[in-house]
């Protein structure tokens, strides 16, 4: 399809094409809730203004890599960059970032992902999915980091079905921007996948199946967690933080290297949980009930925090006490 020059295609219904050319001063318009599907490559010379609301833009080739070469304009923010091609999307852009609100990685990696920026400031959001519902193919991913430049509706991460466990990757902002280094708002987990680096979650983790995955690496809850069937795993050289100041329940199986405890609202422990090397009580009650267990020769940091009940000790553990204000002993005796 060729959009000539001063035309105006305005896609009001759910349209595909294979290849489309977009002449200079030519349009096209995808209007509210509606697709484009293209299933060849984009040369845009002219402009693509898709930011209606719940309007997609997605690529969905099958045989040979796709190529969306922009030398006009993105009007930003792009609605919706979808991708569902085993052979993937290449993107290059000689006319500055292709900004975008939301990339569905459904299948097939996009390269030169540092082409798109994620979120356009102010108080837009930035969404991340990868994979597809009843998928029978691999997640989606980015080939490098995009740029990330979230406003204050923060940046989501949504993991669906894939035919294979998914680890976290370049979604994950790296580098300095908006928002900092592994700083999430929100995570989705409906499939198996497995954190690759450290992650701060300012608003909420919401385990819908399976498993997520802590690793080798550290995961800072600073809301709240939600349980609608899925798993939280930790591991022996795994830590966790839990901040905040409203009530919170974790479950996290079964095992921890350290954790942190830093919440005056308070947080209860759900399932058996062994903390092999530091437990740190900052602040706030650990409800922690029957079910944690502090490995031989561990910590118990104590400051502001406190246990709720004596743990299971399996040897004997070290004992620190910090602060400007006296501290009563109690169940970590």
């Amino acid at each position: 399809m060729v959009i000539n020059p001063t035309h105006i295609v305005q896609i009001d219904d759910l349209k595909s094409c294979k290849d489309l050319t977009i002449s200079g001063t030519g349009k096209v318009v995808i209007s509210s809730d509606m697709r484009l599907y293209v299933y060849g490559d984009i040369l845009n010379n002219g402009t693509i203004d898709g930011t209606a609301d719940g309007c997609h833009l997605q690529f969905c080739g099958s045989t040979t890599s796709q190529v969306f070469e922009n030398k006009g304009v993105v009007t930003a923010p792009l609605n919706n960059l979808s991708l569902n091609n085993p052979n993937g999307l290449s993107i290059s852009s000689t006319t500055g970032q292709i900004k975008v609100l939301r990339v569905n990685l459904f299948w097939g990696t996009i390269t030169c992902s540092n082409k798109l920026t994620i979120g356009n400031g102010g108080s837009t959001y930035g969404t991340v999915q990868r994979g597809a519902q009843a998928a029978t193919f691999p997640a989606g991913s980015f080939d490098i980091s995009p740029v990330f430049n979230v406003g204050t509706g923060g940046l989501n991460l949504l993991y669906t079905i894939s035919s294979t466990e998914i680890d976290m990757s370049y979604e994950v902002p790296s580098t300095s921007g908006n928002p900092p280094p592994g700083y999430v708002n929100y995570i989705y987990i409906d499939f198996v996948t497995n954190m690759t680096s450290d992650i701060v979650v300012t608003d909420s983790i919401n385990l819908v199946a399976t498993t997520f995955s802590i690793g080798a690496n550290k995961l800072t809850v600073n809301n709240r967690i939600n349980y609608y069937g899925g798993t939280l795993l930790g591991g022996a050289n795994s830590d966790m933080v839990i901040n905040g100041i409203n009530p919170i329940s974790i479950a996290v199986f079964d095992e921890l290297e350290n954790l942190t405890i830093n919440n005056p609202g308070g947080v209860k422990l759900d399932t058996n949980l062994t903390v092999n090397y530091t437990l740190y009580l900052i602040n706030g009650q650990f409800t922690n009930r029957s079910f944690l267990t502090m490995e031989a020769y561990s910590t118990i940091y104590r400051s502001s925090g406190y246990l709720s009940s004596a743990p299971t000790f399996k040897n004997s553990i070290n004992l620190t006490y910090s602060g400007t204000s006296p501290i009563t002993t109690g169940c970590e005796m």
